[in-house]
């Protein structure tokens, strides 16, 4: 198993002759409070963070990024590669949970990086945990894709896995966490103190693509609880929303009950879905989809709109 992350106090730059007491051994799960999602860092803390996060990153002789494609786990990758250069290598997931074109994504952007990439496939379906998607799915599908990850990395002789956890997702609601810390997995974004207005702002300052990219969480966030996840729901769930964004409809969820679909987009795309010539085609993909009854949520786009009827107070959503 991998060791915990060692936490970097924030705001304090390791340095040659005073590392160790820059370091904190302890889990990152006894982090202190998450940071508000929306507070972005001063220059100069930002770059303090930054320097710290080469700092921790280059202590390892490899390390293995679990590689999304999203904002949080390019950042980390990329600052892996200035640490250690080519003993980065990102790993990337293949699954009927993962949607095809942030997969996409992720292979076009090592591609032209020169990062190094494992692609490999992940069945989390098979784990019978996660039959009827219940509300800690997260856990199990996280801790499936972790244990894969890992015993391809050791095959290669990296013994150091890190993700891509900020700050900001401790308020709210992330099970895989748990997957997460029982791996010994680090997630030195959050160790750094980085929170994701400050992960969006040092992806811009680097020049990476993916700073201002809307989030793409995994399908099974499209169906309801305790409802029957099977591999063709995830995947009409994934070609209705290529559909649209295909369209220019971004963001958007497609939330899927069975033969129904629940659309979520801005209230300022709303004209473009119920424009009657755009309407029809919409309508008829739907229906090839095998959705009878196509609904436009008037409520709009919402993070995690899925555990409202869960959410306690004061809970950030997620999604």
């Amino acid at each position: 198993m991998v060791p915990h992350a060692r936490l970097i106090v924030p705001h304090t730059l390791p340095h040659p002759d005073n590392e160790r007491e820059t370091l904190v051994n302890q889990p990152i799960s006894q982090t202190t409070a998450p940071a508000d999602p929306a507070t972005e860092s001063t220059d100069a803390v930002l770059e303090e963070k930054h320097a710290a996060l080469i700092a921790l990153l280059a202590r390892e002789e490899s390390i293995a990024i679990a590689y999304s494609g999203g904002v949080d786990s390019t950042l980390l990758l990329a600052c892996a590669h200035e640490a250690l250069g080519d003993r980065a290598v990102a790993f990337t997931a293949r699954s009927s949970v993962i949607p095809a074109r942030e997969l996409e994504g992720a292979r076009a952007l090592c591609a032209a990086r020169s990062w190094e990439q494992v692609v490999f496939d992940v069945d989390p379906l098979g784990n019978p945990d996660l039959a009827d998607n219940p509300r800690d799915r997260c856990y199990h599908c996280k801790r499936t894709m972790l244990a894969q990850l890992a015993e391809l990395a050791h095959a290669r002789g990296i013994g150091t896995i890190a993700e891509g956890t900020n700050t900001s997702d401790r308020a709210v609601y992330r099970p895989g966490e748990r997957a997460v810390a029982e791996a010994g997995v680090l997630s030195p974004l959050a160790a750094c103190g980085l929170s994701k207005a400050d992960v969006r702002a040092l992806s811009r300052r680097l020049g990476l693509p993916t700073w201002d990219k809307p989030s793409s969480p995994c399908l099974l966030t499209r169906l309801p609880y305790d409802h029957p996840v099977t591999a063709d729901l995830l995947a009409r769930a994934d070609a209705a929303e290529r559909f649209l964004a295909d369209a220019g409809v971004s963001p958007v969820r497609v939330r899927c009950y069975d033969n129904l679909a629940r659309i979520e987009v801005e209230p300022g795309q709303f004209a473009l879905l119920t424009d009657n010539a755009f309407r029809e085609k919409l309508l008829k993909r739907f229906s090839d989809l095998g959705f009878v009854y196509t609904t436009l949520d008037v409520a709009g786009i919402r993070s995690g709109s899925m555990d409202e009827p869960y959410r306690t107070e004061g809970e950030r959503p997620v999604d």
